[in-house]
């Protein structure tokens, strides 16, 4: 094997330094940003309830993501509930997905390997989900690992890879439902790669006997698995109607249009969007195009051909899948976070059209080119869009953390001698109860869900409905405004 070149090394060392970055952003942004309404939700209901309860979903809703759940569970316990401890398996899992998708990429060309990893990691609302106690940021390290080592059973055949591949796509699903849009396609492609496989092979060329029987077992005891854990739980969120969100149009509008809404992170929507769509549409219509015109013979070329032909495959098949329910059975679009699979999964796709595109020597400097300069813009845009305050779907929660240490300092300063009620917005109802519990505040009572208009001696509300406090003469004291929300004592 030869020695890396320098610009392999710099290559390396690059990415090593960028890997630092984005992980410590995620750390920092784990640490300054309140807790949010969906993180509270499941340490409230569930990451306090019994094991059982967990398991079977006692109170249905898809705000419990079960291997998420679990997880928060049993850092809690060990290391106590704070907003690092039930966030930190998700900054495990960003390390994890930084160290796969460096793995994916790097058979790239010595030049390409830095933009690409860049275009896979460099985006500000899939960078969000690794510094939340979500099921997301989980599922997309699950995701990128299910990928390396099912490209590395495609290129060997060896039955362990496939076992890896499967084991962390059934991790994805238990960490989000939505990750069985990816396990389908991979399990059905699984028994399908000796037929995808030889497409891409001249006649003569050797062919690894197929490992049948594992891969029936592996895909079978995978399948078992997920219906074990996870048919009660759907059961009773479709029986209590609580899978309502999601689009009604069709997947290029939601699915794809909130992607790109997403990844502009509040950005106008402008050229930019105009661009993305515009890759989108290139890859999907160019990849089946270059593979059919530029055959190879994958045993003596780099094999981006047949991992692109996979990725491509998984990625159009997933789609498919999604549409097909949609039309088919009445089941609503996967949109915003509930789609980010698609992500990683067509940026990857996109990395290996380029590399394979960046084989011909006549095109090579162009391909190389346009990928730098993409990967520029990304860069440029997620550095922009970085916040060490907020979360682009919870940017209401912005101030929630500061504004329980105002109201602890103003109950100290001003002590009523009772039990302090508090009149809410209701959207601030669960992250107020978990700061309550874990501070833990046992002057202030739990506030319910009741609105702003019941009689209390603190109220944090939206401005819009600061008319309804009821105030019988007294003149309120403002302790925290934002221009959004307000807390006042009365």
């Amino acid at each position: 094997m030869s020695s890396p070149s320098t610009i392999e090394r710099l290559s390396r060392a690059a990415l090593l330094l960028i890997s630092m970055v984005l992980l410590g952003s995620s750390v920092y942004k784990a640490l300054t940003t309140s807790f949010t309404h969906d993180e509270s939700l499941t340490y409230n209901h569930y990451v306090t309830a019994p094991l059982g309860d967990i398991l079977t979903l006692k109170e249905a809703s898809p705000n419990s993501h079960l291997l998420n759940t679990l997880l928060m569970k049993a850092f809690s316990a060990i290391f106590g509930p704070s907003p690092l401890v039930l966030r930190f398996p998700n900054l495990l899992a960003h390390l994890g997905f930084l160290v796969f998708t460096f793995l994916l990429l790097r058979r790239s060309h010595p030049l390409l390997l830095l933009p690409l990893f860049i275009l896979v990691n460099a985006n500000p609302y899939l960078l969000d989900f690794f510094a939340l106690a979500r099921g997301n940021g989980l599922s997309l390290s699950f995701l990128a690992g299910s990928l390396f080592f099912f490209l590395e059973f495609a290129r060997n055949c060896r039955i362990r890879a496939f076992t890896w591949s499967s084991l962390l796509a059934t991790l994805a699903v238990l960490s989000h439902t939505t990750l069985v849009y990816y396990f389908l396609p991979l399990s059905a492609l699984s028994l399908l790669l000796p037929v995808v496989q030889p497409v891409l092979r001249p006649s003569g060329a050797h062919q690894t006997r197929y490992p049948w029987k594992g891969v029936i077992l592996v895909n079978a005891l995978s399948l078992l698995a997920l219906a074990a854990l996870l048919w009660v739980p759907v059961h009773k969120l479709v029986a209590t109607g609580q899978l309502f969100y999601g689009g009604e149009t069709g997947f290029w509008k939601d699915t794809v249009g909130t992607l790109i809404e997403t990844f502009l992170y509040g950005a106008r929507a402008g050229a930019g969007s105009w661009v993305l769509k515009g890759i989108i549409v290139m890859v999907m219509v160019m990849a089946p195009v270059v593979l059919f015109l530029r055959k190879k013979d994958v045993s003596g070329t780099t094999g981006h051909d047949r991992d692109l032909l996979l990725l491509y495959l998984l990625l159009l098949s997933a789609s498919v899948i999604v549409t097909a329910q949609f039309y088919l059975l009445g089941i609503k679009l996967p949109i915003r976070r509930y789609g980010l699979m698609f992500a990683p999964l067509f940026m990857l796709t996109l990395g290996y059209l380029l590399n394979f595109l960046a084989e011909d020597r006549n095109g090579k400097l162009v391909i190389i080119f346009a990928t730098w300069i993409l990967a520029g813009l990304f860069t440029a845009h997620t550095i922009r869009s970085f916040s060490s305050s907020t979360f682009l779907d919870w940017t209401y929660e912005k101030n929630t953390a500061r504004m329980m240490e105002v109201l602890e300092r103003d109950h100290r300063g001003n002590p009523s001698g009772q039990p302090v009620t508090m009149g809410i917005t209701w959207l601030y109802e669960p992250t107020i109860n978990y700061y309550r519990q874990t501070r833990p505040l046992s002057w202030l009572q739990p506030v319910t869900r009741d609105g702003p208009s019941v009689e209390a001696r603190y109220y944090y509300v939206l401005h819009e409905d600061l008319l309804k406090i009821p105030l019988h003469g007294r003149l309120p004291v403002v302790l925290l405004d934002d221009g959004e929300v307000v807390l006042v004592r009365v």
